[in-house]
């Protein structure tokens, strides 16, 4: 069940994510204390609220609760604090705390592809561009063919304002 919500999470559409969220609540009943299934709970969440799928009123609560859930569960698992670093920042605008998340995540997986890929969109914002683009291409170079990781570094090319490139 949950190999199955991580297929449909990675369609990154509508009807991906609602797959998701059942085929992760499908773990969860199979076993509360499945802690990734809680974290990819919270990353239905928070993508829908990246997408404006949902609005932050009924998101933000439901992706913070699971990832809180996660970590609570098991303090070392990653997509839990990727997913609370992505919250602290892009919802909360805790630019510390979502570093100190992030730095978690790097701490228990220095070469997750996924976290490189979203702390540098992070590391953009924070006007760190050239620790952005090496964090990005890393990510790309761990996992080339991930739709997610190739649309941020879309994003990154198009801060650094290297426009032809993000196309």
């Amino acid at each position: 069940a949950y190999l199955k919500g991580i297929q449909y999470l990675e369609k990154i559409t509508k009807d991906g994510f609602d797959a998701a969220e059942f085929y992760f609540s499908l773990a969860i009943d199979r076993d509360p204390g499945y802690a990734a299934a809680w974290a990819g709970i919270s990353n239905v969440w928070v993508s829908r609220l990246q997408l404006n799928m949902t609005t932050r009123e009924a998101g933000l609560p439901k992706a913070k609760a699971a990832a809180l859930k996660a970590l609570d569960l098991d303090d070392t698992e990653v997509e839990a604090h990727r997913m609370l670093a992505s919250i602290l920042a892009w919802s909360a605008w805790d630019w510390e705390a979502a570093q100190r998340s992030s730095d978690r995540v790097f701490e228990l997986d220095p070469m997750s592809a996924a976290g490189l890929s979203s702390y540098s969109h992070f590391l953009m914002v924070m006007k760190r561009p050239k620790e952005a683009m090496s964090n990005i291409e890393l990510a790309l170079a761990l996992d080339p063919f991930n739709i997610r990781i190739q649309s941020f570094y879309a994003v990154v090319l198009l801060c650094a304002r290297r426009y032809e490139d993000s196309l």
